[in-house]
């Protein structure tokens, strides 16, 4: 999860951050609740616990 884009585009360039990674936690959490059958979902939260 990328929090400052430039111009639509995802900023690379900027720094990934303990809360940048606590938000993405918490969207795929609402997504499984809302799809909880979808595989690659759980997938992600090893990726970016891993962080």
């Amino acid at each position: 999860m990328v929090q400052f884009p430039n111009m639509g585009e995802p900023d690379l360039n900027s720094v990934y951050t303990t809360d940048y990674n606590a938000r993405s936690q918490y969207v795929q959490t609402l997504f499984n609740v809302l799809y909880p059958n979808v595989v690659f979902t759980k997938n992600y939260f090893a990726i970016y616990l891993n962080f």
